[in-house]
């Protein structure tokens, strides 16, 4: 079958190997290899995989994270105690978790393209998210910084290298692979739009831990989908390495070597600043971290451009990629002050006795109920229970508040 004239600038974007029905000849132009099969909103079947793992992590990242500064500046006590952190500590922990959490995506994107592939680091970084949210679950201060620091680990694995697999599914690149990572995104806002509801009714509705714990349940599924849907990657994710096996095996050990001892060296540094051997703040720390990653990147930048090797054309593409890097810095810092200290950590203030934290609300019920016409907050019931004054001095405002 001849193609005409006007129609063959069409036949690459069919990419079908037709047969002509005359001759049985068959056409030689590229192939579309999901041509035929089952696919996915039209792209290929192992997006589908990659679509759920990614909503299902992030159902669980997100669930956790809406109520992490809430647990962490209620009151410890009443029927669903929280940590009954002041809102400055809080908010440095809270900084900490998700800055590590970038952080550790550079050693996690390195440990699949020299030690395991992208496959292994998603199913193992899965498991230890999971086990992060589920010792969460357990109603302890111990298992809470542990269960944060094995989330951290388990982000750094799963979340740089479940984006460059959906990548490698389009190795043709073009635009569709832009919409291949469309189809990607709207699972992981999914995720992201869902697991706060779950755990957030969860959570204060019950019990924080139950909340950590759907959480964890929520990558689970994750996990149990990634494994059954691995077939329809094929080779994609695998490690890809001209190693041998004992190269590649010396190279890991050095690596965790260095890794668990830079880990039980924090942890060591960690425990001397809870016990006041060191006299540090939580909000020290976080501030000293930030200026040091801030540092880190000015130098690596200032290395590029001036020993870096690279032509004065070379050069001026690197400033465009600073740019964008400092205009995705400031994005992505806007977005994580969602998980923040809001009105739940003031909140939490004057539950445990902070009454400054208050000191910019209007004091009667009148004016609150003002101030939630106009501020889109939903005042539901305000009930005195004891004035300062009273009782020895100690008293609560009890403010239970819903948000438009």
């Amino acid at each position: 079958m001849a193609w005409p004239l006007r129609y063959r600038p069409f036949r690459t974007e069919i990419r079908q190997r037709e047969t002509d029905l005359s001759t049985g000849t068959a056409f030689e132009g590229p192939q579309n290899p999901n041509l035929g099969e089952k696919t996915f909103f039209g792209h290929p079947r192992g997006l589908s995989t990659l679509f759920f793992t990614g909503m299902w992590e992030r159902f669980s990242y997100y669930g956790m994270r809406a109520l992490l500064t809430l647990f962490m500046t209620t009151a410890t006590i009443g029927t669903n105690p929280g940590l009954g952190y002041d809102v400055a500590t809080a908010g440095a922990i809270y900084g900490l978790y998700t800055g590590l959490v970038y952080i550790l995506a550079l050693p996690g994107g390195w440990v699949a393209d020299n030690l395991w592939g992208q496959r292994k680091a998603i199913w193992v970084g899965g498991w230890i998210i999971a086990a992060g949210h589920f010792t969460m679950a357990i109603p302890s201060t111990f298992t809470f910084f542990l269960g944060l620091v094995f989330i951290i680990c388990g982000t750094g694995l799963l979340k740089p290298n479940v984006s460059t697999v959906v990548g490698e599914i389009y190795p043709e690149g073009g635009a569709r692979r832009d919409a291949g990572f469309s189809v990607f995104y709207m699972g992981i806002n999914l995720g992201a739009l869902l697991g706060p509801l779950v755990t957030g009714w969860l959570g204060e509705g019950y019990h924080w831990h139950w909340g950590f714990g759907a959480a964890g349940v929520g990558m689970i599924l994750g996990l149990m989908q990634f494994r059954i849907g691995m077939n329809k990657l094929g080779d994609i994710g695998r490690l890809k390495s001209d190693d041998t096996a004992e190269q590649v095996a010396a190279k890991e050990k050095k690596f965790f070597g260095t890794f668990f001892g830079l880990v039980a060296a924090i942890a060591l540094f960690g425990w001397l600043v809870s016990n006041g051997t060191i006299p540090v703040t939580l909000t020290q720390i976080a501030t000293w971290l930030g200026i040091a990653v801030l540092a880190l990147v000015a130098l690596y930048f200032v290395y590029i451009w001036t020993w870096g090797g690279h032509t004065v054309e070379e050069n001026k593409r690197m400033g465009v990629i600073f740019w964008l890097f400092l205009l995705i810095a400031v994005f992505w810092a806007g977005v994580e002050q969602a998980g923040g200290v809001g009105l739940g950590g003031v909140m939490g203030d004057a539950a445990h006795g902070d009454f400054d934290a208050f000191a910019h609300f209007p004091a009667g019920e009148d004016d609150l109920q003002d101030l939630g016409r106009e501020d889109g907050v939903v005042v539901e019931h305000f009930v005195e229970v004891a004035k300062p004054e009273e009782k020895d001095g100690v008293g609560v405002t009890l403010l239970d508040v819903e948000v438009l």
